[in-house]
């Protein structure tokens, strides 16, 4: 019912639910402000228009008559009553029926949705699928979809079973038609090459043991599985004249283990001493096909007991060499093979060829990609590079790039490898070319003009010297290089003596070349300014590649010379222009280009361009930053011809807008929609840059979380907070410690969270205030913060409150003194305060500590999306088994339900107990005794105060049948044995007799199956036998035991006796010694006697061979209903 003004007073919403199926209701009021829930003096509630004794607070938990009752409530205030507001809702409603309602049918292949419907005593109907689990033995399913096994078995009926704890479950047949023809077993023979290294793999992720491999010494996956039961069987090598390796894949096993699964693919892999063709055949079998392995270690070869589905198929592919010892990476694809499950087709793709692709012929100084490719019979090609390294000794690569090595060798061919795991599989011959036009030496001489400040530097960011200059009393990079020879660049002092050369710069291309292979060009870079603004003359020339840098005159007059030829025709003689201004300043910042040049790799040549200016130094990045984002912004050099150079690494950048990391830039969240700032770029040495920018906001951010809880007194309630980059993470605020971090309440506006003591109000208890607007302040990267409230109470109880979200601009405060502390808040709300409900668990002693307290509710503030969620506990219960029998134990867990559908194991937390048996830890083991089936509670216990219960059947075993006794009367000259002959294989043929009176042998009698007497010195009981029916019944797999006495006479003639029933608490011994043994019982009760007469054969002989002789009585008991059926013959 919505928040509407009832005649006088504040606004409330009365809510609970309208319809219930026990008698237990909860209703609760909900306000639209604090101020309005603080305002209510007393609350009345109305049921079917009766005031109700005792029920005076904003939360109502009752029981009440089953039937349609209405509740109503009034509050009092200021203003006076208000009306009574109301709501009508039902009781005990009852189930009529629990239906599953689908499909009558489902053909393999598909899948068919099924849903579980109940009808209620008032006629309405509702969808309970969610509550229940569906299962089905022919199949899988998810949720409520349903998908049949895919498998051999012909059109049948399956058992659709809903399942719920405490339920009766609920069943639905339906028919499961086959298409049929499905295939078992497949089969792949390799042909001829003994020296292979070979696997077989199943490449579907959903299977558990995809890409297990199978292979000679591995030779059966799963490990240790039977062949008939396994995935997947491998040969060793085999000693034929063309048969050398076969795998075998079980697809009858999957199928019926991954219905869900529309294919199945299966791999060959391998490599051989050497490339080459492979060859084989592979063949589908029957479903019914079953797996064997014949051979022994070393010598296993898998077969199939069953027929072929189709006629074999040959097949052909190519395999990389390399094999050695190789680890089972390094194997290639041989064959994929493909199971359709739908259309049960087979499918084989092979490899035709494998090769490195690329150039044929590569020139010094340049690059080329090479990659390997594996073509299949499909037409589809591979690209494989990736798992391969390449290597070639003339050159490096990197990754699957080449670059020749830069040397005076002539023309030549080398070889490019391929390799897996240190192996060669495959390799291409290519041609290293060589025209003998590579640079060694840049030779850089400027002439004549005025006094500079000048340098030279390298400005390729991959070399590791880059941007560090060579200047006069600098002469070498990298610095301190004893061989000039091995300098990346040399620069002279001043020349004196010489009526044109100041100045020299070299750069020793050769170097670079070898060091840095992969780079296509090389640009070097003379930087300077003079006293005078004019023009500026230089040469510069190549040296070969085989040219030496050296370096003559002493500390002051250094001038670098080189020891070789020049490259025809790379002499160059120019001039430029020099701005004026030098000041001693070799800072690169400082100073213009007068010279940039540029070595291209491949065509070895040399570029250059004169005087670049530089136009402009710039923060470039975006003008206009949303807070909660992040901006990149570089500081861009631009010179007068237009090329620009990134120097962003060269400043730091800072804001006090935000925060930067490096260049990344992320504004501060505050309450602004849009406001401008500025960033700033500060060089090692020079000028800071500026730039202005716009932060965009939303506006209306949350500044403070307030979280109120009513009603109840008896907590021990603290929050904290749970962001592990928060300092005070996991630090509690609560009554007695009511601010965090701890600081006088006179700062209360500058902490993480405020506590109150217990507030004296009617429904307001107990208050906690989260300072977000400051956390995000601190902490500008978070973005979420996660809150608890923890708690107990006296008692269990449903706890309620509100919970509301202020202005960005709110200030926490804190008023009254220890003991009575209340936060409160200066600002607005952001939104209507919200109402929620959760669980508190008893066994509150006064402790604060998070260790000893339950989640109440966690609050997350998403600092994206301004958003705040609240999850609460819905439920505390105990999980289990609904029922119990006597004689076992069953585990019980206490989980908390949380409204976001999760939960929290508390087991541990809790001690168990119930009047019906004992707890050890959480397992519970009912007393054994005489009481019948009956219901009984467990309780969770913590801290003495019960947290949960639940209602659990125990089951009796007294009354049911334990031993079923069969004596045989008058007759002494028998023949006779008694027989357990139950379902093939389990259970089946077990016999005793005189001379072999205990089976199994060795056992206890109490735990035997069968006892068998002697012939019994007695005028009228002649043979006893006993069946020990619990024991039985704990082993066999199906509803019934089936009992047989067996046997011979002398003469043909009728035989009487009698069969009894003893209930499960009995216990069968033994008397008397061997050779006159008499088979009795200990304990327990009589449950059934019950005579007989049946008819004996002739032809006794002293055997007791079960196909010797024939059956006399036969008793099937049905383990389920308890009946007991005699045939006599």
């Amino acid at each position: 019912m919505p928040n509407t003004i009832c005649l006088t007073g504040p606004a409330f919403s009365l809510n609970g639910d309208t319809s219930y199926t026990g008698n237990v209701i909860a209703f609760m009021l909900s306000f639209n402000t604090e101020a309005d829930a603080a305002s209510v003096l007393a609350f009345e509630w109305f049921l079917d228009g009766e005031l109700m004794v005792g029920q005076s607070s904003a939360v109502l938990d009752a029981e009440v008559s089953c039937g349609g009752h209405t509740i109503g409530i009034r509050i009092l205030s200021a203003s006076g009553w208000s009306a009574v507001k109301s709501v009508a809702f039902k009781t005990c409603l009852a189930v009529i029926s629990t239906t599953i309602v689908g499909p009558a049918t489902v053909v393999q292949g598909s899948s068919a949705s099924y849903r579980v419907i109940e009808t209620l005593s008032d006629g309405q109907t509702r969808d309970v699928t969610a509550d229940y689990i569906l299962t089905c033995p022919d199949g899988a399913f998810t949720g409520g979809n349903f998908t049949p096994s895919v498998n051999g078995e012909d059109t049948h009926a399956a058992t659709v079973t809903a399942s719920k704890a405490g339920a009766d479950p609920v069943t639905l047949t339906i028919t499961i038609i086959s298409t049929g023809g499905n295939a078992g077993v497949l089969v792949v023979d390799i042909y001829d090459n003994s020296a292979l290294r070979v696997e077989g793999l199943i490449d579907n992720p959903e299977i558990l043991n995809s890409h297990s491999p199978a292979f000679s010494g591995n030779n059966v996956v799963p490990p240790l599985a039977a062949p008939a039961q396994a995935l997947i069987l491998a040969s060793d090598l085999v000693a034929s004249a063309v048969l050398k390796w076969r795998f075998e894949f079980n697809i009858a096993a999957l199928l019926n283990a991954y219905p869900d699964s529309l294919q199945l693919v299966f791999l060959i892999s391998g490599l051989a001493n050497a490339p080459g063709a492979v060859r084989g055949l592979y063949s589908l079998k029957t479903y019914a096909g079953q797996m064997v392995m014949t051979g022994a270690p070393g010598s296993y070869l898998p077969t199939v007991a069953g027929a072929n589905l189709h006629a074999p198929v040959t097949f052909n592919s190519y395999v990389t060499g390399g094999a050695g010892t190789l680890p089972d990476a390094a194997l290639n694809v041989l064959a994929k093979f493909t199971y359709d499950v739908v259309h049960r087709t087979v499918s084989c793709v092979t490899v035709t060829s494998v090769s490195i692709v690329g150039p044929a012929a590569v020139e010094q100084g340049s690059a080329a990609n090479y990659t390997v490719l594996f073509n299949f019979s499909d037409g589809s090609v591979s690209d494989l590079t990736s798992g391969y390294t390449l290597s070639c000794p003339d050159g490096l690569f990197s990754g699957n790039v080449f670059s020749p090595f830069v040397n005076t060798n002539p023309t030549h061919t080398t070889v490019i490898s391929a390799s897996k795991n240190g192996q060669v599989q495959l390799s291409r011959t290519v041609t290293i070319t060589n025209t003998n036009t590579n640079a060694g030496i840049l030779v850089v001489d400027l002439l004549g003009g005025p006094t500079l400040n000048v340098i030279g530097l390298i400005d390729n960011t991959e070399v590791a010297n880059n941007h560090v200059p060579a200047y006069t009393g600098h002469n070498s990079i990298p610095a301190g290089a004893t061989d000039p020879a091995s300098a990346l660049i040399l620069a002279s002092d001043l020349v004196s003596g010489s009526s044109s050369l100041r100045w020299r710069f070299e750069f020793n291309i050769a170097q670079l070349l070898i060091e840095y292979p992969a780079s296509p060009e090389f640009v070097f870079l003379i930087k300077g300014r003079g006293d005078t603004i004019g023009g500026l003359s230089f040469a510069f020339v190549l040296k070969q590649f085989a040219a030496q840098m050296l370096m003559s005159g002493t500390t002051g007059n250094l001038l670098p010379g080189v020891s070789g030829a020049d490259l025809p025709g790379s002499h160059v003689s120019s001039g430029t222009t020099m701005l004026d201004g030098a000041n001693g300043s070799y800072a690169e910042a400082d100073l213009p280009i007068l010279l940039k040049l540029t070595y291209h790799v491949a065509s070895k040549t040399i570029s250059y361009v004169t005087y670049l200016e530089i136009v402009s130094t710039d923060i470039i990045g975006s003008d206009t930053v949303a807070q909660h984002t992040m901006q990149a912004y570089r500081v861009i050099v631009t010179y007068s011809d237009g090329s620009t150079v990134d120097q962003t690494g060269q400043y730091t950048f800072s804001s006090p807008a935000g925060l930067f990391t490096g260049n990344i830039f992320r504004p501060f969240v505050d309450d602004r929609s849009s406001f401008g700032a500025q960033i700033t770029a500060t060089p090692t040495s020079g000028t800071p840059l500026n730039k202005a920018i716009t932060i965009t906001g939303t506006g209306s951010n949350v500044g403070i979380l307030v979280v109120d809880l009513f009603s109840n007194s008896s907590l021990n309630v603290i929050a904290l907070i749970d962001n592990a980059e928060v300092t005070e993470t996991h630090q509690p605020v609560y009554s007695g410690h009511n601010l965090v971090p701890a600081l006088p309440a006179s700062a209360a506006a500058t902490a993480w969270m405020l506590a109150s003591d217990l507030i004296d109000s009617t429904v307001l208890k107990w208050r906690f205030e989260f300072n977000i607007a400051g956390l995000i302040s601190r902490y500008p990267l978070t973005d979420q913060f996660v809150f608890y409230i923890k708690g107990r109470g006296s008692v269990a109880l449903p706890v309620t409150g509100q919970y509301s979200l202020k202005n960005f601009a709110a200030q926490m405060t804190l008023s009254g003194s220890p003991g009575n502390y209340l936060p409160s808040v200066l600002g607005s709300n952001l939104g209507s305060p919200v109402a929620y409900r959760s669980q508190v668990l008893g066994g509150a002693n006064g402790s604060h500590l998070e260790a000893d307290l339950y989640t109440l509710c966690k609050l997350v503030y998403h600092v994206v999306t301004r958003q705040l969620t609240c999850v609460t506990v819905t439920s505390v219960a105990i999980n289990g088994p609904a029922s119990v029998a006597q004689g076992t134990s069953a585990p019980y867990t206490v989980l908390l339900h949380y409204s976001d559908q999760s939960t929290e194991d508390i087991t541990a937390h809790c001690v168990f107990n119930s009047a019906d048996g004992t707890f050890s830890g959480n397992t519970f083991t009912p007393f054994v005794n005489e009481t019948g089936t009956h219901q009984t509670t467990i309780n969770a216990v913590i801290a003495g105060s019960t947290a949960a219960s639940a209602q659990v059947t125990v089951t009796s075993t007294h009354g049911q049948v334990g031993i079923i006794v069969v004596d045989l009367f008058t007759v002494a000259s028998l023949d006779v044995i008694g027989v357990i002959n139950n379902s093939p294989n389990v259970m089946e043929h077990i016999v005793a007799y005189t001379g072999h009176n205990i089976v199994p042998a060795g056992s206890t009698p109490a735990q035997a199956y069968v006892l068998a007497s002697d012939l019994v010195a007695d005028n009228l009981l002649k043979w006893r036998f006993e069946f020990n029916v619990a024991r039985l019944a704990t082993e066999v797999t199906g509803p019934t035991v089936t009992l047989q006495i067996k046997g011979r006479g002398r003469t043909a003639g009728l035989i009487s006796g009698a069969y009894n029933t003893k209930n499960n608490d009995t216990v069968m011994v033994m008397t008397n010694p061997p050779g006159s043994y008499v088979p009795s019982v200990s304990g327990g009760q009589e449950l059934s006697r019950k005579s007989f007469t049946s008819h004996v054969v002739s032809g006794a002989n002293g055997s007791h061979a079960e196909t010797d002789l024939t059956t006399i009585l036969q008793l099937v008991y049905n383990l389920d209903t308890g009946a007991l059926t005699a045939t006599t013959y």
